[in-house]
């Protein structure tokens, strides 16, 4: 198969994060397994954009800002568009990595309108928003590149919600496990002298790089044999630290950072370091940094906080602690005072990496989907976004209907199979009455709730943060009685023509 991955923003720097990794890593797994799997979208940084990402061709084009102060959200690309539009029907899907950002829900706009078969896969960027911009483009346009898509890809439990209250449907949305792809061999030892204790992310204050600095300050008071380094682009915080770095004199050589790198450097950056630590907050669907450094068997902290802290703590992969200054301390000082302990843990992570995590499985799943939505018995001009009449639809709705008097019922069964998995849109009596919610916000009735059934393990709660459980790879069932409540969407028409205007 041809397959078209589409992602926001590419730079020296990696400033997007996970988002870009993940398509890369997929892209490069289903190219090893014979696809033509290709990258396109906006490019930020000197020169001209690269041909390839780690070997996957890329088709990227120069981004300029349309809105000042909207950051990722406000960044254009109008040749990718152009791209996009003489280019997409000589691929039979396209991967939407979409987030309330400008270009993807620009390119899903064109893909839509020459019919292109596309999935979307949000990396927990639809998180609830109260924001008026967030508002306005889900509004004006993530609902409608949601609805139209075959399939809808999240990580977790929560993030599936936050998407269904967008879109207004839990239909179409399956759980996909985050997958790396493993460096040829692990180390099996770790060099000699003071261990290298490495942050690697951006420098946002939910990141929370000043508690790893504050946990290396009392650490070198402490004695302890260690170096700290700090590698990420800056998201607010780097002031901060240089700060800090200058004010504690006893940090001079020990503490120091190293810059923002590119993601081919900093994973083998990230692969000489005795310890990683991640502390953030932030509730990421997937930390991709966190799951380079396992696969690369380094010794890992992460907080509970962590979206994979049940899994690394249930399968002892990574120190889990608690989100406080005196936890990471604790954490951090056990394991640089004890060698075997950090061996022990980089042979967990590895292995957990290669079972757990392996791009193999992602791949496999992408495979199924990506044939699915392909819709091969489709007749030429055929509206793809809508379900065939007599298909099944899992909305809870009631039973099948049965195949009209002149179908084919052969063919209606194939049909039904193929649309229980494809992203299908809601009947336009559905859309209109997501278009006329109140002000307060209107739960949709009883007939409309998302009646299907998850199974859920006993006791899927974590007993290190009170997490869910980690899902399955793909999980196509609902929470049992989960009703969506359609947020309020308030007069937005006016608003949207002024952030058209600025732009």
């Amino acid at each position: 198969m041809r397959i078209l991955h589409i992602v926001t923003l590419v730079d020296d720097s990696v400033s997007y994060g996970g988002a870009v990794t993940m398509a890369v890593n997929q892209c490069i797994e289903l190219r090893r397994r014979g696809h033509d799997a290709r990258i396109a979208g906006g490019w930020r940084g000197e020169g001209r954009p690269p041909e390839r990402l780690e070997g996957v061709p890329a088709h990227l084009f120069r981004v300029r800002p349309v809105a000042p102060g909207m950051g990722f959200s406000g960044l254009f690309a109008l040749a990718l568009l152009r791209w996009a539009e003489e280019n997409t029907a000589s691929f039979d899907v396209v991967h939407l990595h979409l987030a309330r950002d400008l270009v993807p829900l620009s390119v899903g706009g064109v893909l839509r309108r020459v019919g292109a078969p596309y999935v979307v896969q949000t990396h927990g960027a639809l998180a609830p928003s109260n924001g008026v911009l967030a508002r306005v483009l889900d509004h004006r346009f993530t609902r409608d590149t949601l609805l139209a898509a075959r399939h809808i890809f999240t990580l977790t439990l929560d993030e599936r919600d936050a998407v269904a209250r967008v879109s207004g449907t839990a239909e179409g949305i399956s759980l996909l496990r985050s997958g790396i792809v493993l460096p040829e061999r692990v180390p099996a030892t770790r060099h000699d002298g003071p261990a290298d204790v490495l942050f690697l992310s951006r420098l946002h204050p939910d990141r929370r790089v000043m508690a790893f600095a504050a946990a290396a300050e009392r650490l070198v008071a402490d004695g302890v044999d260690a170096t700290f380094s700090v590698v990420g682009p800056d998201g607010g915080d780097l002031r901060t630290l240089r700060r800090f770095i200058a004010e504690h004199r006893n940090l001079a050589g020990r503490l120091r950072y190293e810059g923002a790198l590119p993601h081919g450097r900093a994973v083998e950056r990230l692969r000489h370091a005795d310890l990683f630590v991640f502390p953030s907050v932030e509730r990421q669907a997937c930390p991709m940094s966190l799951l380079e450094a396992m696969a690369a068997g380094v010794p890992s902290i992460c907080t509970t906080e962590c979206s994979l802290a049940g899994t690394v703590a249930r399968e002892q992969a990574a120190i889990v602690a608690n989100p406080t200054d005196d936890a990471l301390f604790g954490a951090m000082r056990r394991l640089l005072v004890d060698r075997a302990a950090r061996a022990r843990l980089s042979a967990r992570a590895a292995a957990t990496a290669a079972s757990v995590f392996s791009m193999t499985a992602v791949a496999e799943a992408l495979e199924e989907r990506y044939a699915l939505c392909r819709h091969p018995t489709a007749s030429p001009g055929a509206d793809l976004t809508r379900p065939d009449p007599g298909t099944r639809r899992d909305t809870g709705l009631g039973t099948d209907p049965p195949p009209g008097p002149e179908a084919d019922p052969e063919t209606a069964t194939d049909q039904h199979e193929q649309s229980t998995l494809c992203r299908t849109r809601p009947p336009s009596g559905i859309t209109r009455r997501f278009e006329k919610v109140t002000a307060g916000g209107e739960p949709l009735p009883g007939s409309m709730r998302g009646a299907g059934r998850h199974r859920r393990d006993r006791g899927t709660r974590a007993e290190d943060g009170g997490h869910d459980r980690e899902p399955t790879l793909v999980d196509l069932e609902l929470r049992p009685h989960r009703q969506i409540v359609v947020p309020a969407v308030p007069e937005v028409i006016d608003l949207h023509q002024q952030t058209q205007r600025s732009c």
